[in-house]
C-alpha cells in the first residue's frame, strides 16, 4: 500500500514544480512585456519631442519682407543764406547770413552798389553801373594779370554768356564776374593781358557793372594764389558771386 503511494506523492510534486516554472515564466514573460512597453513608449515620447522640435525650427517657404532705405537729400550750404535783389538790375544774388552789406556812398545815385564783408575780412564789391564811375588805368599802362581760373555760369538767365574768372597782379588777388565786353572776348587761362585788370560784365540795361573781390589786403598779398584761392572764405565769395542771375 506505502509503495502504490510514492508514484503519486511524486506525480503531485512534479505537478507544483510544473505550476511553479508556468507561474516564473508567466511572471518574467509579464516583466519582459512590460519592460518592452516602457521602451515603445519612451521612443515614441523622444520621436514626439524631436518631430516638434524640426516643425519649430523648419524655416517656412514664405517671402520675407524687404526694406529699401531711402538716402537723406544732401542740404544744399546755400540752403540758409540770405537774398539780396536789385531793383536797378533786376537780378539777385545770395550771401551768407553772417556776412555784413553795407550801402556804397560813393556809388551812382540809385545804382544801389553795396560791398558784403565776410567775418575774415574779404570784402564783394557789386554795383550793376560802373559807366562813368572813373578811375582805374589807362591803356597801355595796366598792368598785365595772369588769368589762373575760368568758369562759365549755368541758370543766370542772362543774354549773354557770364564766367566767373580769377586773376590778379603782384599787389592783389582778384576774381569776379566777367562777360565779353568792348575790351575784347573772355582771357584763357594762363594769359596775361589788361583785359582781366578790368573785371566787369555787360548787363541787361547796355551798361557794364562790376560783381568782384580785390583782395589788396597784406595778408592775401603774401599769399600764392594756390593758398588764396583755397581759402574757405575765398571759395564762399566765389559761391555767392557765382549765384548771380536775372530775375
Amino acid at each position: 500500500m506505502e509503495n502504490q503511494q510514492l508514484p503519486e506523492n511524486e506525480n503531485i510534486q512534479n505537478s507544483k514544480a510544473n505550476l511553479s516554472r508556468i507561474l516564473l515564466g508567466s511572471i518574467i514573460f509579464i516583466l519582459v512585456g512590460i519592460f518592452i512597453l516602457l521602451i515603445v513608449l519612451k521612443f515614441t515620447q523622444n520621436k514626439e519631442k524631436t518631430t516638434t522640435y524640426i516643425l519649430q525650427t523648419m524655416p517656412t517657404d514664405e517671402p520675407k519682407p524687404t526694406t529699401t532705405s531711402t538716402p537723406s537729400p544732401t542740404q544744399s550750404p546755400m540752403a540758409h543764406w540770405s537774398l539780396y535783389a536789385s531793383k536797378y538790375l533786376g537780378a539777385s544774388f545770395q550771401y551768407p547770413a553772417d556776412w555784413k552789406v553795407k550801402i556804397d556812398e560813393a556809388s551812382l545815385p540809385g545804382v544801389e552798389a553795396i560791398s558784403i564783408q565776410s567775418p575774415e575780412g574779404l570784402t564783394i564789391n557789386f554795383s550793376p553801373e560802373v559807366s562813368g564811375l572813373g578811375g582805374g588805368c589807362v591803356p597801355p599802362n595796366c598792368p598785365l594779370v595772369k588769368t589762373r581760373k575760368v568758369t562759365k555760369l549755368e541758370n543766370t538767365n542772362s543774354l549773354i554768356d557770364l564766367y566767373l574768372v580769377e586773376g590778379g597782379v603782384d599787389t592783389m588777388k582778384r576774381f569776379g564776374l566777367m562777360s565779353a565786353v568792348n575790351k575784347g572776348p573772355i582771357p584763357t587761362v594762363g594769359e596775361k593781358k589788361e583785359f582781366p585788370y578790368y573785371v566787369l560784365f555787360s548787363t541787361k540795361k547796355n551798361s557794364q557793372g562790376w560783381f568782384l573781390v580785390n583782395a589788396t589786403e597784406p595778408k592775401y598779398i603774401q599769399m600764392t594764389d594756390e593758398e588764396f584761392f583755397n581759402l574757405p572764405e575765398v571759395k564762399t565769395a566765389e559761391m555767392v558771386i557765382s549765384s548771380f542771375k536775372y530775375l
